[in-house]
């Protein structure tokens, strides 16, 4: 009988102490809120397939794709909506022409007002930005030139780096293996790149490193996935998420950086490709998607769980994501392959949601 009630009151004491977890129900029914598209202050164009990055105070809105009104065969006819939004209207006349941008936009949330950095960057779209110690690292990317005639993508091998105290631009050495749409994340002062596109058919699994301290670029391990994708680091351990290569990949992969080794996670439930992503702690947040444009994700690196949100977001496709203290910004994109530049912002304050993730 002693013995018994032993038992019972350690079953009380375990069932006391132990963290409850998330009821299912109430994270299926959560819905992140996201401010409405026209309630802060749009880009001054539409953009999209830029670089994007922040410093913790200010996010970045590097190159990228905008509306090229001046096309042949007579006056394009496009629509703006309410929230400054362009869109095709049909037709040969409609909007299906973009030139690559050579600006830098910045915003603050502080003052919700978006400025610029005076052009001084090569022209491209798809390039990639990191922020370091007060300077955006820009590279890769493409931009279309004009020969045979012909409009041919050529891919940007340049390195510039810009002062975000003077808008000074500055150049480093040129990347190796350069490619367009690759994923790129930081993690001791190294940026890692991986993946990317060569040319429409040809998909990049190189893995590089570029040292910021000594201005050199190193090959890691291949990816085993040929494919355009977009990856984070946590505690040093490289996420990467879908992709695409022709087909859209729905696989996670992790890269121990100590141990220069890759390994299989799991599988979302479904492809994803054309998102943006960003990091909060141990969560990585995937954002949009080429087919399910309002797609709002999350990663717990912790348990290496993939969770689904709800959202108000409106749904975009290479648009820009960072998180600041605790506020999720999307910005930009587009909602269709052609003739649609995207130039609101929303936030979300993402507090509730991750205390909820972290009871699982």
């Amino acid at each position: 009988m002693k013995k018994l009630i032993h038992i019972l009151i350690l079953i009380l004491i375990i069932s006391c102490t132990t963290k409850p977890s998330v009821s299912p129900e109430i994270f299926a029914e959560y819905k992140l809120k996201f401010s409405r598209p026209g309630n802060l202050e749009r880009m001054e164009k539409g953009l999209f397939g830029m670089g994007y990055t922040t410093d913790g105070e200010y996010l970045y809105a590097v190159n990228g794709a905008v509306i090229d009104l001046l096309l042949r065969g007579g006056i394009p006819k496009y629509s703006v909506n309410i929230y400054g939004d362009v869109s095709g209207g049909g037709g040969a006349q409609s909007v299906t022409s973009s030139i690559s941008s050579k600006t830098i936009y910045r915003y603050s949330p502080e003052e919700d007002k978006w400025s610029i950095i005076p052009d001084k960057l090569k022209a491209k779209r798809f390039s990639c930005a990191e922020y370091i110690d007060g300077e955006i690292y820009v590279f890769n990317g493409f931009d279309y030139i004009f020969y045979n005639d012909r409009m041919n993508r050529v891919v940007n091998k340049n390195f510039e780096v810009i002062d975000t105290n003077s808008g000074e631009v500055s150049h480093l050495s040129k990347n190796p293996y350069p490619a367009y749409y690759s994923g790129t994340a930081v993690w001791d002062n190294n940026i890692y790149v991986f993946g990317g596109a060569f040319t429409k058919s040809q998909y990049s699994n190189k893995l590089l490193m570029y040292n910021t301290y000594r201005d050199e670029w190193s090959q890691l391990r291949n990816m085993s996935e040929q494919k355009t994708c977009r990856g984070e680091i946590v505690n040093g351990i490289l996420y990467v998420f879908g992709g695409y290569n022709g087909r859209v990949s729905s696989k996670i992969h992790s890269y121990d950086i100590e141990n220069d080794t890759w390994t299989y996670i799991t599988n979302m439930p479904f492809g994803i490709s054309a998102n943006a992503i960003t990091k909060h702690g141990d969560f990585i947040w995937l954002i949009g998607d080429y087919y399910r444009l309002s797609t709002v994700a999350v990663f717990n690196t912790k348990t290496n769980e993939f969770h689904l949100i709800k959202s108000s977001m409106s749904g975009r496709r290479h648009a820009g994501a960072e998180i600041i203290e605790n506020k999720l910004y999307v910005f930009g994109g587009n909602r269709q392959s052609t003739g649609s530049f995207l130039s609101s912002i929303q936030v979300a304050d993402i507090t509730e949601i991750e205390k909820l993730i972290s009871q699982e």
